[in-house]
């Protein structure tokens, strides 16, 4: 669930080096073409040599690659688009901060795709994209089919999609990078429910490894959303002229989702602290409990010791020791006594 960070390999390496520090994998990187205007949509999956021969195009053309192992395909996007190797090195470290730079005719944006697996199981993918002239190319850590719907509309044309350029291909994908967010958050909702209701019908079986990690869930999930947030700011104060004015509104609405998604992760950081609180009170009352049950069992215990202790002393001289019922009555008065005293307590509603 956490970042992978493998920073400590690029020790001493010069700034530009390109290394991959996410997991291991052993898939083939995979490469799919996108190209699409007002009349035609193609979309292919195609090999480093068909990238190499591209010729200019006024077409819209979208690359997508699936898989950051391939360093020498990263090399070769960075030479076909001018890219300088300091962002090539950010698309590789897969513990990359959210973040958008423009640099004049060259827009990088790089953040995290969230995914709910499973209670307390969140899986993260890096996503970067360069966006140069009228090609966009987005990188991803794995060849899974993430951004098909997006492919599904461009296809469809649903509403007029291929018309509104390529500021609004970057505008959809991240879009849906965040909607997928609301989905985590829900699943998330879901899961702090059941443990708040098992919190109250049985605090017993709630331990406080289960509050913990879901608070790491959240921090987990703030880190990858807070510098979001700060970066698309970036895009929608029209900083670069690669976005059209007429789709910044898009971006401020993507802005405010992920200040509704970051409002909805405090509010359930302040549930966990109330959770964490009421499970603490609760040991605290069964520690009580069984400290009332054990102090009430010693002071039953405290008259009758006495007696014991005093008819074990053994001297010669104590009359007690001739009477005929003695035994009888010394067990008699014993339990007299705690009969007295258990009612005394009930009465007093310590029982």
């Amino acid at each position: 669930m956490h970042f992978n960070n493998k920073h400590s390999k690029k020790v001493g390496m010069p700034p530009g080096s390109l290394m991959y520090t996410g997991e291991a994998r052993s898939e083939t990187v995979t490469i799919e073409l996108t190209e699409y205007d007002d009349e035609q949509f193609v979309t292919s999956k195609v090999s480093i040599e068909t990238i190499q021969k591209l010729a200019p195009t006024n077409k819209i053309r979208w690359i997508k690659i699936g898989g950051l192992h391939d360093l020498q395909l990263i090399e070769l996007i960075g030479k076909m688009l001018h890219v300088d190797s300091l962002y090539l090195e950010d698309v590789l470290n897969t513990g990359q901060r959210a973040k958008v730079e423009t640099i004049d005719d060259m827009l990088f944006l790089t953040m995290h795709s969230l995914k709910y697996v499973a209670w307390n199981n969140i899986a993260s993918e890096q996503i970067s994209i360069i966006l140069k002239d009228n090609t966009l190319v987005s990188f991803q850590e794995n060849n899974t089919p993430l951004f098909a719907p997006i492919n599904e509309r461009l296809k469809k044309n649903s509403l007029n999609f291929r018309k509104k350029g390529i500021d609004y291909l970057l505008y959809t994908l991240v879009d849906f990078i965040v909607d997928n967010y609301f989905i985590v958050m829900d699943h998330f909702a879901d899961d702090n429910d059941a443990l708040e209701d098992e919190l109250f019908n049985d605090s017993n079986h709630v331990s406080w490894a289960k509050l913990q990690a879901m608070r790491e869930s959240l921090l987990f999930i703030k880190k990858s959303i807070f510098p979001f947030r700060d970066a698309i700011n970036i895009l929608v104060r029209g900083d670069t002229p690669l976005i059209q004015e007429m789709n910044v509104k898009y971006f401020s609405d993507i802005r405010d989702h992920l200040m509704q998604v970051y409002e909805t992760i405090e509010t359930y950081r302040d549930l966990n602290a109330g959770l964490k609180d009421m499970y603490l009170s609760n040991l605290s009352n069964r520690m009580n409990q069984i400290m009332k049950v054990l102090t009430i069992i010693s002071t039953i215990f405290i008259p009758i010791t006495f007696i014991v202790g005093v008819y074990g002393m053994n001297f010669s001289n104590m009359p007690e020791f001739q009477w005929e019922n003695g035994y009888y009555f010394v067990w008699s008065l014993m339990l007299f006594i705690v009969i007295v005293m258990l009612l005394f307590f009930r009465k007093k509603k310590w029982l």
